[in-house]
């Protein structure tokens, strides 16, 4: 019994002595990783070099790492976006290890593949601007200006405070074929196909980076995507905690102002708000000019109009609804009704929890407001609109889901939205809704393959009142459904293949589209990149394509210059061509109906009853001019006996027969693209991009009717009056004595309108040569 007990006792003293040895031989290293600005880097790699004992660090960036090898260590502390950096332990005191911005070879996207990874093995040409750069930018009006010197991308100065993106030289004036979003979230509308980078609400103070991915990217990003994505990406509030207030002035009297103010609440929760407003002068048009007061000449001058609308069209033969008159355009009375100053404002906020280190959810809302003027196909107008946003966002490990809603105004009619050739408001309202799920995982066993797969659906509903799309106002909703998956297989230890796949339906057109992507992508070393890719894009022409329905110009409430979407075919017999004679009288807002020749010969209509019965002087005349006027010979005036010009097309003056024009059809991009990234010395990044792109099917806007005039066009002037004068004096005389009136009288008073049916026909002659 003795000896059992004293066995135990023995075996227990030698179990503590071995257990202290082993204790007394190991070393615990502490320490934290931030950035340079003192932030804690989450989830940064810390690994004791030329071993495989290594750890992870925390919600605050600290670590804890233990190893029976005594010191000293040489850790390797890594995090994506930044550079690795070697740290040599010499004793157990606490560490603080800062991490410098990541150098090309060391930049991690989450654009290009819609993941995260290595801008070097990236399977696209990508730019990334970064924190850093941004901080020095002097952009302050417009942070999309910080894209200025990004290679291959075109910012498009539309006015002084409206920029439009575009890349490799594709055209975008008037519309993009860039994405661009922020935080994942779409800033153009599906079917807007505009860019308003004035109402996106952007800040530069709140701006993490922005990642530009060159070329196609329908085939994970949808429709559209024909030229290249454009990433915002903004500061979470849990790892950017502060404030900061930025206030500039420039050029133009521009000046203005943005606010952050980000809480860090505990290491789980935090949020951030963003404010600003900005305004400045606008790029005007000079009446003094020769050149500008010939543009000036074509805007309204009577104001802004809500037309009437007749069987769901604009009718422009019933009286308009006025919403500014020409002298609330043209308050400083330079007889230039354009607007001579922008602004924009925004609030936006944010809330983020974390609950797990690999579980994130944000939650952000916020309202935009813009005033700007605008150019597109139409001409120039004036955009004036208010949005209301929000968006809900999770990512739990390859999971990531989001949705969010975007709801426009498109401009009130205390605020229009309008045109200044036209003088007519043209809203165009959309209330936005799209969602998202995606996962990616991966494949060891299957050619160490990393996979992404995803769904997306987006709406947009619009309402323009029937101002813009008329007639098809109740069928105007569009929406896209479709789904995608990209596959990116390990060759081997330096040769990654990459193929993509995404089919899109859609609701406007009974068809669908797929978008395919294949890239190779071999490492010559992790410095060095050599790819070659094929990519296709899909895109349809805009909602405005598609649905416009109202009339551009107005000549007489009987000849519009009408513009209509190719939803439906357009097609067209042998042309009949006649003369259309517009009387105008002088002093009055209107432009009476016209009196119809030649093969639209018909009698004059109460367009020009109710012009003349507007002036009290010449109401009582009214059926006598009625009368005479009908009975005007135009042939007889020597005026119309040149031959007509060719078919031309009305907007740009080229020749033009009649085209017939089929209902819209998906446009398609092929791109074939050789590209190289390289590092040298750790401080000189060179990307060659070489590519052929080839177009299928783009629609534009364009005149498919021929206009036609008379070749002596210049003879119609003061002299048209006249000859029309000679003609019409007799019989309104004698017209005049039949009723009652002394020869005397007659002749005074045809004295007294003569000179204003003179006027009006030498102001309105331009209307006689279509």
């Amino acid at each position: 019994m003795k000896f059992h007990i004293y066995s135990r006792v023995c075996l227990l003293v030698f179990l503590l002595v071995g257990l202290s040895q082993v204790t007394w031989s190991q070393t615990t290293i502490t320490g934290t990783a931030t950035d340079e600005s003192g932030q804690p880097l989450i989830g940064a790699n810390v690994i004791i070099k030329g071993t495989s004992i290594g750890t992870v660090t925390d919600l605050d960036g600290s670590f804890s790492l233990t190893s029976q090898d005594p010191l000293p260590w040489t850790l390797l502390v890594s995090y994506t976006g930044f550079t690795t950096q070697e740290v040599e332990v010499v004793n157990r005191t606490p560490l603080t290890i800062s991490l410098s911005e990541g150098i090309l070879a060391e930049q991690v996207v989450i654009s290009a593949s819609r993941k995260r990874e290595k801008v070097q093995e990236a399977p696209a040409s990508i730019s990334v601007i970064t924190a850093r750069k941004l901080e020095t930018s002097a952009n302050a009006t417009d942070p999309t200006r910080n894209l200025v010197n990004t290679p291959g991308v075109q910012v498009e100065q539309q006015s002084a405070n409206r920029i439009n993106i575009s890349m490799r030289g594709g055209a975008g004036l008037f519309g993009t074929s860039v994405f661009p979003i922020m935080d994942y979230r779409s800033l153009v509308g599906p079917g807007i196909g505009t860019f308003q980078s004035d109402a996106a609400g952007i800040s530069n103070i709140d701006l993490e980076r922005i990642e530009v991915v060159r070329g196609p990217g329908s085939a994970l990003y949808g429709p559209g995507v024909t030229q290249g994505v454009v990433h915002f990406i903004t500061k979470n509030p849990i790892d950017n905690p502060g404030t900061a207030v930025e206030v500039f002035g420039g050029e133009l009297q521009t000046f203005g102002a943005n606010v952050r103010h980000a809480t860090k609440i505990s290491d789980k929760f935090g949020f951030k708000v963003n404010a600003q407003y900005r305004r400045g002068d606008e790029f005007t048009l000079d009446p003094n000019n020769t050149e500008d007061s010939i543009q000036i000449a074509k805007f309204t001058k009577t104001g802004i109009f809500q037309p009437a609308v007749t069987n769901g069209i604009v009718d422009s033969s019933k009286d308009p609804k006025q919403l500014l008159t020409f002298e609330e355009l043209d308050e400083d009375g330079d007889g230039n009704p354009m607007q001579d100053y922008w602004y924009n404002a925004a609030v936006n906020a944010t809330l983020e929890f974390r609950p797990q280190d690999d579980l994130s959810i944000f939650v952000s809302g916020g309202y935009n407001e813009a005033s700007s003027v605008f150019y597109n196909e139409q001409g120039e107008g004036l955009s004036q609109a208010k949005e209301f946003w929000g968006q809900a966002r999770v990512q739990k490990g390859g999971f990531f889901a989001q949705v969010f809603a975007v709801n426009n105004d498109g401009g009130k009619e205390d605020k229009p939205t309008f045109l200044y050739q036209t003088g007519n408001r043209s809203p165009i309202a959309r209330t936005q809704l799209e969602g998202q799920a995606q996962y990616n995982f991966q494949t060891p066993s299957i050619l160490n393959a990393d996979w992404t797969v995803g769904f997306d659906y987006r709406f947009a509903g619009q309402d323009t009142e029937n101002l813009v799309y008329g007639r098809n106002e109740d069928d105007d909703d569009f929406s896209i459904v479709g789904g995608y998956v990209q596959g990116k297989f390990e060759l081997g230890s330096k040769l990654d293949l990459v193929l993509a796949g995404r089919y899109d339906r859609f609701n406007f057109i009974d068809d669908g589209a797929f978008a395919p992507r294949a890239a190779l992508v071999y490492k010559l070393d992790p410095k060095h990149t050599v790819r070659g890719s094929f990519n296709r894009a899909n895109s349809t022409v805009s909602n405005l394509q598609l649905n416009i329905d109202f009339p551009l110009s107005t000549i007489t409430p009987a000849f519009d210059v009408w513009l209509y979407g190719n939803k439906t075919t357009q097609t067209f017999n042998d042309p009949v061509t006649g003369w259309l004679l517009s009387p105008l009288l002088t002093g009055l807002n209107q432009l009476p109906l016209s009196v119809p020749y030649g093969a639209v010969n018909g009698p004059v209509t109460d367009g020009i009853s109710e012009a003349l019965l507007a002036n009290p002087m010449t109401a009582p005349l009214e059926p006598i001019v009625m009368g005479v006027l009908a009975t005007v010979d135009p042939t007889a005036l020597g005026f119309f006996s040149g031959p007509l010009s060719p078919g031309f097309n009305i907007f740009d003056g080229t020749p033009l027969g009649l085209v017939d024009a089929p209902i819209s059809k998906i446009a398609t991009d092929d791109v074939w693209e050789i590209g190289y990234k390289g590092l040298f010395s750790d401080k000189l990044g060179v990307t060659f991009d070489l590519y052929n792109v080839t177009q299928k099917n783009n629609s534009q806007f364009t005149a498919i009717s021929p206009a036609y005039k008379l070749t002596n066009t210049d003879q119609i002037g003061p002299e048209l009056g006249n000859a029309i004068a000679a003609q019409v004096m007799t019989p309104f005389i004698q017209t005049l004595v039949g009723l009652g009136q002394s020869q005397a009288e007659a002749e005074a008073t045809w004295a007294l309108l003569a000179p204003s049916l003179i006027g009006a026909y030498a102001d309105g002659a331009g209307f006689c040569q279509h």
